[in-house]
């Protein structure tokens, strides 16, 4: 299947991936660290019958930088529904991308469908069965303040010693899927994976998650997928 990879200018750039297809417009959102890689196994099902747009969100991927709002990545994905003329379109978030589908749906009353794939949203304390209340507000609350802590650090390049944390709780699911040993205990294997941005301040080795384009990525991939 044939795809475009293009960019929505504005601030900041967005990255889009347009998998093509008639119908009701889709546009696809990935988590928390991820990209609208993500998607590739999916959108070629989706495209029997719809339109179909991956993107990658602020501070993601190929997409530019940027602080992070809430309102402020819902307008990125209205642009990128605006620019592309995808009219009512569905959206389709996995986890980070869950919420800010909901978030969509809920600034636009028209949109048709918005799906959640394990995300959190914020339902009131008794929309639980079988969780008192007064549990439900305090694991909410919990809730709340981990996604604010993880809010406020999108904004921010990833320190060495952050990435290093991040490889090394990303271990299991590396060697679950494939990937070969060297590209996490070897620094400048894994660094393949990232691209390195300039910062301000004493931190000179701030880093990013970007998708790679070496051949060795795409070779591992498609053997793991393959299963």
């Amino acid at each position: 299947m044939t795809f475009h990879d293009g960019t929505i200018d504005g601030a900041p750039p967005l990255a889009i991936r347009d998998h093509g297809g008639a119908g009701l417009a889709v546009l696809l959102v990935h988590g928390i660290g991820r990209t609208l890689e993500d998607w590739s196994l999916v959108a070629p099902l989706l495209c029997h019958g719809h339109r179909v747009v991956s993107v990658d969100l602020r501070g993601h991927g190929r997409s530019g930088d940027g602080g992070w709002a809430w309102e402020d990545v819902v307008a990125d994905l209205e642009r990128v529904v605006r620019r592309l003329d995808l009219g009512r379109a569905a959206i389709i978030g996995h986890s980070l991308g869950g919420v800010v589908a909901t978030m969509y749906a809920a600034r636009h009353p028209d949109c048709p469908a918005a799906v959640n794939i394990d995300g959190h949203t914020w339902l009131p304390p008794d929309a639980f069965p079988g969780l008192p209340p007064d549990i439900a507000r305090e694991r909410l609350s919990h809730m709340r303040e981990w996604m604010r802590q993880q809010a406020s650090a999108m904004g921010a390049p990833l320190s060495a010693a952050g990435f290093g944390a991040v490889l090394h709780a990303q271990q299991p699911w590396w060697s679950s899927s494939g990937f070969q040993p060297n590209c996490w205990r070897h620094p400048p294997s894994a660094r393949r994976c990232v691209t390195h941005r300039g910062t301000t301040g004493s931190d000179r080795q701030g880093k990013r998650f970007a998708p790679s384009t070496r051949p060795w990525t795409r070779r591992t991939c498609s053997r793991s997928t393959r299963g």
